[in-house]
């Protein structure tokens, strides 16, 4: 358990970070450019770090679950992603706030799980 909420922690403090840093990239308008291309979420990011950050807190607690919630909250407003992308990170987020997965929509589920699978993982919680 403490190892899901330390991983949970984890990927927070790196989508909080990547908000942190767009944030002062935009204040420093020469180094935004530098600077932009590491810290941006890239769509690769956000199925890299959201489906696992998804299949952890299925498995955990409340406390797990609005942590994650949160995280990928971050990674939805912290990215140049499409507007697919985002909508898979609500998805995602909803899943992980409801109190049940089967509270979810089957349709929502399905394309959190397609989506993870498209990009290399699985979500053996699910």
């Amino acid at each position: 358990m403490r190892i899901r909420i330390a991983a949970i922690l984890a990927v927070l403090a790196l989508a909080a970070g990547c908000s942190t840093s767009d944030d002062n990239s935009s204040s420093d308008k020469s180094s935004a450019k530098a600077s932009s291309s590491s810290t941006k979420v890239t769509t690769k990011d956000a199925y890299a770090v959201g489906c696992p950050l998804v299949n952890t807190a299925l498995g955990a607690g409340t406390v797990a679950r609005k942590l994650a919630a949160a995280g990928l909250g971050k990674l939805a407003d912290a990215g140049s992603l499409s507007p697919d992308q985002k909508q898979w990170l609500n998805d995602a987020k909803d899943l992980v706030s409801a109190s049940k997965p089967d509270d979810v929509p089957g349709s929502v589920r399905e394309r959190v799980r397609k989506a993870c699978a498209e990009h290399g993982q699985t979500l053996s919680n699910l």
